[in-house]
């Protein structure tokens, strides 16, 4: 079956085949989930990028790979990493692809690992694409291949791609419903229902579950492009999250906080920065840690640098040694 996953899914799901090989029960494995600012061996695309020479476009350790070296570092112990994450993903692909490994590797997971990403991507129903509707008047996207030489590109975002796979119209709905609150507090209810569930089964299964929302639910230029709203800003995705039962019940639960990476619970209410949203709060850091921070190579990239997968790690060990 022809499949559009990357080069990076693809061998970390081979890597699957042969850690099942492996004579152990040893609880050794971290199974890793998000998008580009998660996936194993991303590089920039020239599109976001340009000529950007390569050693600024990627090939560093990626976030979960720096958690497990501090995790073996603390246990002196060897674990197994399992990146599933993957370019312009969806929260629904992550869920997937965790629900597709879980069965084969449960007994030996010891992490899970969840870097979350904008709620406003989901999966094409009957192809093997991921559709980015926030991004969808963006006519430049050509080749999204997270590395030089990958031609699986899964992610659908230009005009004439939706129209290929017969989506454009419902992708403009889509893009012109984001001004709703109703609308957003469906999809959120929908996302956090598989964050809680996953964070249910780890726990049945006496595994850590760790959850670091990267990027905002709600974010895109081209909402108002397409005929729609520009996105809800971050004050009101704080206060409909609020208005969430899952939410609520994660607030009242004090033991349930260590799960959620940067969740504060107050008499005000629940805030939740996100790792993009706190570095608008950081402005002394002197070295840059997403891609248009790099004063070498001007750019308006977001993507998170060498260095700014490290601060990604170290947010995420913060948290699980707070509470451990």
């Amino acid at each position: 079956m022809h499949t559009k996953r990357s080069k990076s899914i693809i061998s970390n799901l081979q890597k699957v085949n042969t850690l099942l090989a492996q004579d152990t029960n040893k609880k050794n494995i971290i199974v890793s989930l998000g998008c580009s600012m998660t996936e194993e061996g991303y590089f920039l695309h020239h599109d976001h990028a340009g000529d950007m020479p390569d050693h600024f476009r990627g090939g560093w350790k990626m976030w979960p790979e720096v958690f497990k070296d501090l995790l073996e570092e603390k246990d002196n112990h060897k674990y197994e990493l399992v990146n599933l994450g993957q370019s312009g993903c969806s929260m629904d692909y992550c869920f997937d692809n965790l629900i597709e490994v879980w069965p084969k590797l449960k007994k030996r997971i010891k992490f899970v690992l969840w870097g979350g990403t904008e709620f406003s991507r989901f999966d094409h129903l009957v192809e093997d694409y991921g559709m980015v509707p926030s991004s969808r008047a963006d006519i430049n996207y050509v080749n999204l291949s997270s590395r030089p030489g990958d031609t699986n590109n899964r992610v659908i975002k230009t005009s004439e791609q939706f129209k290929k796979y017969g989506s454009l119209e419902y992708a403009d709905y889509i893009n012109q419903s984001w001004g709703y609150k109703t609308k957003c507090i469906k999809r959120m209810n929908d996302i956090f229902r598989k964050i809680t569930f996953t964070e249910d089964i780890c726990k049945l299964n006496n595994s850590e579950f760790l959850y670091y929302p990267l990027l905002q639910m709600f974010v895109g230029k081209s909402y108002y492009i397409t005929g729609g709203t520009i996105e809800p800003g971050i004050k009101k995705q704080i206060e409909w999250l609020n208005e969430l039962t899952y939410i609520n019940d994660i607030s009242k639960n004090k033991e349930r906080h260590k799960h959620y990476v940067n969740f504060k619970s107050g008499i005000l209410g629940v805030t939740w920065n996100t790792w993009h949203n706190d570095l608008q709060l950081r402005r002394t850091s002197t070295i840059p840690l997403i891609t248009r921070q790099r004063t070498e190579w001007p750019n308006t990239d977001g993507h998170p640098t060498e260095h700014g997968q490290v601060d990604i790690a170290n947010k995420i060990w913060s948290w699980y040694v707070k509470y451990n």
